[in-house]
């Protein structure tokens, strides 16, 4: 039952029928769609506490995965302007544990003006998972999102890159990015907003790989990059957060 709404919330907010959504594989499809408890105990222990423990009133929300959930709290009042911040994401989300997530959620009095969603860099390490399936979840996600807090204006961030080179299977992340940016403008409750790759990687996305005798891998040269080269250290969140500013005015 609730893979049915949920894929009918994403019909209905991509708007288009079945014939169009069934050209991306039906089964990727329905993994990146349908909704899911977190599989790992600490994630689904972190959702469940949050679901219990809404606040009384928050004025930004974050939903997704650890990019949002790892927002030092500190930075985040200062950027949003505000203390009333509720960090509703969870590390290791993909895209049907966040549906999971919101569809649980039960009435809240929050009432949030600006939602902020980061979510399928983790659907991505899936080799299996193609673009258009990743792209199918994080338009549903949104559209759950907005069911929910309807008022509320909606910020998605393209994935940004990731990897040793930080382009891990770029092709489709690209591929992702491109049809969220797309979709976005027909919506005019949805700003979508992307982070510079040569920006956010201090510049070296387009530079040859550096090897280390010693390690045998890329130095960690990026302040914006945790040591994992998938996750943000605080300097990154100050680049992130500043083309969010510019993609809403």
């Amino acid at each position: 039952m609730l893979r049915s709404i949920a894929f009918a919330v994403f019909l209905g907010a991509v708007g288009c029928g079945q014939s169009e959504a069934g050209q991306c594989n039906r089964f990727a499809l329905a993994v990146a769609t349908d909704p899911v408890p977190y599989q790992y105990p600490e994630g689904l222990e972190r959702a469940t506490t949050l679901l219990q423990r809404p606040p009384a009133q928050a004025d930004v929300v974050l939903i997704g995965d650890s990019l949002a959930a790892n927002w030092p709290a500190d930075m985040a009042r200062r950027q949003f302007g505000t203390d009333r911040i509720w960090n509703f994401a969870v590390g290791g989300s993909v895209t049907q544990n966040t549906l999971w997530q919101i569809g649980k959620l039960k009435d809240d009095q929050t009432k949030p003006s600006t939602l902020v969603v980061v979510i399928g860099t983790n659907n991505l390490t899936r080799e299996d998972m193609p673009a258009c399936a990743i792209a199918a979840g994080i338009k549903a996600v949104v559209a759950a999102a907005h069911m929910r807090w309807s008022s509320a204006a909606v910020n998605v961030m393209g994935i940004p890159p990731r990897g040793i080179d930080f382009r891990f299977r770029n092709d489709a992340r690209l591929a992702v990015n491109a049809e969220m940016r797309d979709w976005a403008k027909a919506l005019p409750y949805l700003r979508y907003f992307e982070a510079d790759a040569s920006e956010i990687t201090c510049g070296l996305y387009d530079a040859p790989l550096r090897a280390t005798a010693a390690k045998g891998h890329q130095e960690p040269a990026c302040a914006n990059y945790a040591d994992d080269f998938g996750h943000f250290r605080r300097p990154g969140y100050d680049v992130i957060y500043s083309v969010l500013k510019r993609a809403s005015r």
